[in-house]
């Protein structure tokens, strides 16, 4: 997480950009999707959101101990 915000705040009009022209190409589309298959886009958002709850965190310590190599 020391590397990553560095990172974000030194390109971040970068990473803004690229979101605008995401949203500016995909947008419709993705919003075509949500409006036609609305219980299609719940299960995706559902299942985002559970991937992103169980994704272990870069600033999450080991709850065990590794034993060391030898």
């Amino acid at each position: 997480m020391d590397k990553i915000l560095p990172f974000l705040k030194a390109h971040w009009p970068a990473i803004a950009a690229f979101a605008a022209a995401f949203w500016g190409n995909y947008g419709t589309t993705i919003t075509a999707f949500v409006t036609a298959h609305p219980k299609y886009a719940q299960a995706f958002g559902f299942a985002a959101f559970i991937f992103g709850f169980y994704l272990k965190s870069p600033r999450q310590k080991a709850l065990t101990k590794t034993p060391a190599s030898t």
